[in-house]
């Protein structure tokens, strides 16, 4: 596998995680239903937008055989445990 092909695989990854991880973590901090849909949504979009991103600027640096867009499936999993640690206001 070649660094464009791990690094298309990164987007549906850091999405799915996003899906995954966002119910979990909204739960856990005590949030009600309607803003952990949304939360979650936000989260899924976020790093899809993140693997897009650095993707895109990896191909006009043209250095698009490093895997830097598994950075978007890192931040993902460090903004679920961040929100899971928050505490829902009252």
């Amino acid at each position: 596998m070649d660094g464009e092909s791990i690094n298309f695989l990164a987007a549906p990854a850091a999405f799915l995680l996003g899906l995954i991880c966002g119910p979990l973590a909204f739960r856990k901090a005590g949030f009600g239903w309607a803003k952990t849909l949304f939360g979650t949504l936000t989260l899924a979009v976020a790093g899809l937008a993140v693997a897009g991103i650095v993707v895109s600027i990896q191909k006009k640096a043209g250095i698009p055989e490093l895997p830097l867009a598994w950075v978007s499936v890192v931040l993902a999993v460090v903004a679920a445990w961040r929100i899971s640690k928050a505490q829902a206001p009252d």
